[in-house]
């Protein structure tokens, strides 16, 4: 009765409303050169050896940002665990790309995000209802919708 979707085009049967905002955001190891910067354009990391994950919804659209900016596709390797992700960047050798929903746990290890721009990897994130007036709903599908839209609705 209640969904989740990620960056799509809603019919005029369905409620929805916006809850997150997700970016692609570079990673790095503290030593890293590129922490000094807050921002960088996807250009900037052509040079870079950088590590996704295999299987997230990011990976079409980073490659096909990476190879609008002309980059070494040799230079990024696909692993299939966060964790292996992460050890790849602790070395201070490779740069993460991930998403910026996450940012918690990378920030808990010690890395350092770079917003990489220009162009901003954006999709947004919502909750998902068919629409009806709040009276035709069961009950506690509506109390759980009421509850979801006002716990997790997007900051400003």
């Amino acid at each position: 009765d209640i969904g989740l979707g990620l960056g799509f085009t809603a019919s005029e049967m369905l409620e929805t409303r916006l809850i997150a905002q997700e970016q692609v955001v570079a990673i790095a190891a503290p030593h890293h050169a590129l922490v000094k910067r807050s921002s960088l354009q996807w250009i900037e990391l052509r040079d870079h050896p950088l590590v996704m994950l295999a299987h997230s919804d990011h990976q079409q659209m980073i490659m096909r940002s990476m190879e609008q900016s002309d980059s070494d596709m040799a230079l990024v390797k696909s692993v299939s665990h966060v964790e292996s992700l992460y050890a790849m960047v602790e070395t201070g050798m490779f740069v993460g790309l991930v998403s910026s929903l996450y940012e918690a746990s990378y920030r808990a290890r010690g890395f350092v995000t770079i917003e990489a721009q220009s162009p901003a990897l954006t999709r947004y994130v919502s909750l998902v209802t068919r629409k009806c007036l709040p009276a035709a709903r069961r009950p506690i599908v509506q109390d759980c919708w009421e509850y979801l839209c006002m716990h997790m609705k997007k900051e400003a």
